[in-house]
């Protein structure tokens, strides 16, 4: 699979390793590690949002490590007026970001 340049100064590949058959309902042959080489939150979500819309994910699993400078992360249909202490976020200069699928505020 080719990666566009671009995307190439946003992470690593950790390895791409066999995945033990042991303790597995369905059993595959290779897995991918990427890690993330950026602490920007809008970054990483967009790398994430390019392995989901890019890579076939059928069948090989892909584990994608990250860590982000402060920041609050809320799904897509929550609201950060009633998640979010938004006054206090500026103040410290934590960002927030909307990840694209559902679920909770991390």
């Amino acid at each position: 699979m080719l990666i566009p340049f671009s995307m190439k100064n946003c992470f690593q590949l950790l390895c791409n390793c066999q995945v033990p058959a042991a303790g597995f309902k369905k059993t595959v042959k290779n897995g991918l590690i990427l890690q993330s080489i950026s602490n920007d939150v809008y970054q990483n979500l967009a790398v994430e949002d390019w392995i989901h819309d890019h890579m076939n994910l059928e069948g090989k699993p892909i584990l994608f490590f990250w860590q982000n400078s402060p920041s609050v992360v809320i799904g897509r249909h929550q609201n950060p007026w009633q998640e979010c202490n938004l006054n206090l976020m500026r103040e410290e200069g934590i960002k927030l970001a909307r990840r694209r699928s559902g679920g909770g505020t991390v």
